[in-house]
């Protein structure tokens, strides 16, 4: 009987291999495993590897996925039904942001609406599916919906998309489910990358990137600029698409620290421009949205530890025509969540995993009387995986807000 591989959380030691052939082997790593825990290393404790290709080989392991469990496992062992899209299929279908991935997904329902497109699963509203990004939610939202327009496909390395319940490990907003946009890490040494991209209707996307990678330090920044004439297909009044001027900036970091902590800084900074016409004249909106995280992990004993502190604020501007001149309109969320988990290992078929955060959110408004209204929240959560032998897993998650 085969055993498949699959690693633990913060370690990325093998705690079940796959039945290797004697002699010297190379092991091909498929593995996502930038999410939720900041950075892994991988390494074969039996397998002994050798630059001489020719005298070697190959070994290919499954593919794994973090998002379900939070906890790095197999794809066909993921609990949770669990779809996976890799970064070169975007690549082959032309797609310029992550809208435009999932809507090539029979399975996936986008909804298209005045607070932008967003994602439908399983008949729920999109408020219920959480978004994230390497792991970390995204907070711009605007009734209730992340616009998946305003995120693109670069560096993308793959998307996990986890339909069901996941409200014990993520909270209220992942009642229908989560999709996690995992970027790809910059390659040994400097790196650069541009591209442009035209199309009818005066659509222009640019973008460009510089990364660089080491053992002791590695890191990307990115800029990109989409923009839009939009179009109209009806004579009532506004377009059916408006034009618009979304410009990002994201950048990230990570390096070794004293004690064996690896630290990570990442920011992103967006700014979206859009002009509607109306039956009364042009409604113009200006949205911005930055955001800074800092994370941690480090491995004391038989015990994974991470920790991560991410600051959101997000604004938007909306000039509103109507007879007697505009009327201006704005509206600013704030959200800071600090959170820490702890894994641990025991024995071949015990993971448990530990955790909890408080999250402070505040908004604003010119619709809302008096000062900005404020909700702290504190939560904390427990998971036991348990796979005993063959196909047969368990596991049990509770999680208290």
């Amino acid at each position: 009987m085969q055993n498949y591989a699959y690693l633990s959380e913060l370690t990325g030691q093998f705690s079940q291999t796959h039945q290797l052939p004697k002699g010297l082997v190379k092991i091909r790593r498929t593995l996502a495993l930038v999410a939720l825990t900041g950075t892994f290393w991988a390494s074969s404790a039996n397998a002994q590897t050798s630059t001489r290709s020719d005298s070697l080989r190959q070994v290919d392991l499954p593919g794994v996925v973090v998002t379900a469990t939070r906890s790095a496992r197999a794809l066909e062992r993921a609990p949770t039904p669990t779809q996976v899209v890799e970064g070169r299929d975007a690549v082959r279908v032309g797609a310029l942001r992550i809208s435009d991935v999932l809507g090539e997904l029979a399975s996936l329902q986008l909804t298209h609406g005045p607070f932008g497109t967003g994602l439908q699963l399983r008949g729920l509203d999109p408020a219920y599916t959480l978004i994230l990004i390497d792991g970390h939610p995204v907070t711009a939202r605007t009734g209730g919906t992340v616009d998946l327009e305003r995120l693109p496909t670069d560096a993308i390395e793959r998307i996990e998309i986890v339909k069901g319940p996941s409200s014990s490990l993520y909270g209220s907003e992942a009642l229908a489910g989560v999709v996690n946009i995992i970027t790809s890490a910059p390659p040994e040494g400097l790196s650069a990358a541009a591209s442009f991209r035209g199309e009818t209707h005066g659509t222009r996307q640019a973008g460009g990137r510089l990364g660089f990678g080491g053992e002791q330090v590695s890191g990307h920044v990115g800029l990109g600029r989409y923009t839009s004439d939009g179009y109209d297909l009806s004579a009532a009044p506004g377009a059916t698409a408006p034009g618009f001027r979304d410009l990002s900036a994201d950048a990230r970091v990570e390096f070794e620290a004293l004690h064996r902590w690896r630290l990570g800084v990442r920011g992103r900074v967006s700014d979206l421009e859009q002009r509607r016409g109306t039956a009364e004249g042009v409604e113009a909106t200006d949205r911005l949205a930055l955001e800074l995280g800092v994370e941690a992990s480090t491995r004391v004993g038989g015990v994974g530890i991470r920790a991560n502190v991410l600051a959101n604020r997000s604004g938007n501007d909306t000039a509103l025509p109507t007879e007697d001149g505009p009327v201006l309109s704005d509206f600013a969320l704030g959200y800071y969540r600090g959170e820490t988990q702890a894994n641990w290992t025991y024995g071949r078929s015990h993971l448990v995993m530990a955790g909890a955060g408080v999250v402070n959110e505040s908004v604003s408004g010119s619709r809302i009387s008096g000062d900005a209204r404020q909700a702290l929240l504190g939560y904390g959560f427990v998971q036991h995986e348990y796979a005993p032998a063959g196909a047969l897993q368990t596991s049990l998650s509770l999680r208290l807000d």
